[in-house]
């Protein structure tokens, strides 16, 4: 179909298999919004860092998150064709001086070296995050009950 497609996704755990069935959208997709989290709560998890792997396959680049708890929350993707607009740079600006601890009305010349460091850093983070976390789920039992890393999902 022509015109925009956003998907919102919060699936509690079955995010490879609503990831593996659309396939075909994601691609065509501008935005992408996913819960996530930082450790596997339930059997075969995606866990944050594999989602981000998965969607830059299909051409989604993460530009922004929030923070719900300390092992979930939120990412925004936007495909690449949109990266480089005005809103989106400003939501990418914005996100590192958050991160960097800047002020909010900081230009990105006064964080120095955020702009650079940070994919280098996050490349590096994110396959050590990805190794540890399939070494913990290799080594899990199979029937954990279906609950969060710091206690069952409020519904």
């Amino acid at each position: 179909p022509d015109g925009r497609q956003i998907l919102w996704i919060d699936v509690e755990g079955a995010l490879d298999q609503v990831l593996a069935g659309a396939q075909a959208t994601l691609s065509r997709c501008d935005a992408v919004y996913v819960e996530v989290e930082t450790a596997a709560a339930w059997p075969g998890q995606m866990i944050d860092v594999d989602v981000i792997h998965h969607l830059g396959q299909h051409g989604l680049l993460p530009v922004g998150r929030d923070i719900q708890r300390s092992w979930q929350y939120n990412l925004l993707f936007v495909h690449e064709r949109h990266y480089r607009s005005n809103l989106v740079q400003k939501l990418r600006d914005r996100q590192l001086r958050e991160a960097a601890g800047a002020p909010r009305e900081a230009s990105p010349s006064e964080v120095p070296g955020a702009a650079r460091a940070a994919p280098d850093a996050a490349d590096s983070t994110a396959a050590r995050a990805r190794r540890q976390a399939r070494q913990r789920a290799a080594a899990a039992p199979v029937s954990q009950p279906r609950t969060a890393p710091h206690g069952p999902t409020p519904q």
